[in-house]
């Protein structure tokens, strides 16, 4: 019984990474252009938003990886060019929210995780 609990509440974390890691995406691709007094205010709560959950799904190796190779899929998806108009503007912003969206959740993944001995 215990195995089962331990399977459903992996899949559902597995199921919760993905459909986050898929928000964020198209969250963080409609925000980070936002622009106060010319400070980049979208990219940081796109940023701060990928970050916060990233690091939610640290506690499960198996949904931390499915929420960064989701994440990272779909960003190439939405950096592509479909009937000519690329969701991703070639410009600072685009090319920061893309490539460091991408470096960010992928550090959050690959970093190690500190127990502490207590």
């Amino acid at each position: 019984m215990v195995l089962r609990v331990h399977k459903t509440k992996t899949i559902i974390r597995v199921v919760a990474s993905i459909i986050i890691a898929l928000a964020l995406v198209i969250i963080g691709t409609s925000i980070h252009q936002s622009l106060s007094n010319e400070f980049p205010v979208g990219l940081i709560a796109a940023g701060l938003l990928l970050f916060s959950a990233a690091t939610n799904f640290r506690s499960n190796r198996v949904s931390s990886w499915i929420f960064t190779l989701t994440f990272v899929a779909g960003m190439m998806l939405t950096a592509q060019k479909s009937n000519q108009d690329a969701m991703l503007p070639a410009n600072t912003l685009g090319f920061t929210w893309s490539y460091g969206a991408i470096a960010l959740v992928l550090l959050v993944s690959i970093w190690p995780r500190i127990r502490s001995k207590a």
